[in-house]
C-alpha cells in the first residue's frame, strides 16, 4: 500500500510492502444419525515478513506471522429445509484469535 500518512511513534508510515503468504487446511465431518452431525478442522497461515516504508526514507522489517486455528462443529437438522449448525474456535498461536463461535441457519426455498 502506498500514499500512506500514519503516525508510528515519532515517524510517519507511508508505504507497506506485504510479504508472501501461505494459506492451508484440512477437516472433516461425521454424520452421527440423519439429524446429527459433527466437523473438526484445522486452518493455518504463515505470512512473510512486510518491510515498512517511513517518511524520513527509513525501512523497517517487521517479523514473520504465524495463525493458526482449530474448529469443533456440530449440526442438527430440524427438518428437510431447516439445519443448524454451531462451530467453536480455538486460537492456537498468538496471532489468531483466543476463541470463536458461530451459528449458522442456511435456508432451502
Amino acid at each position: 500500500a502506498t500514499g500512506l500518512d500514519q503516525r508510528r511513534g515519532s515517524k510517519v508510515l507511508t508505504e507497506v510492502a506485504p510479504g508472501t503468504s501461505v494459506s492451508f487446511g484440512f477437516g472433516m465431518a461425521y454424520a452421527l444419525s440423519y439429524t446429527v452431525t459433527t466437523s473438526l478442522a484445522f486452518q493455518q497461515s504463515i505470512s512473510g515478513a512486510p518491510e515498512l516504508t517511513f517518511a524520513d526514507g527509513s525501512n523497517v522489517t517487521t517479523n514473520t506471522g504465524t495463525s493458526a486455528i482449530i474448529s469443533l462443529g456440530m449440526g442438527y437438522r430440524f427438518s428437510p429445509t431447516t439445519t443448524v449448525n454451531t462451530t467453536v474456535n480455538f486460537g492456537l498461536t498468538p496471532e489468531s484469535p483466543n476463541f470463536g463461535i458461530s451459528v449458522n441457519i442456511p435456508f432451502n426455498f
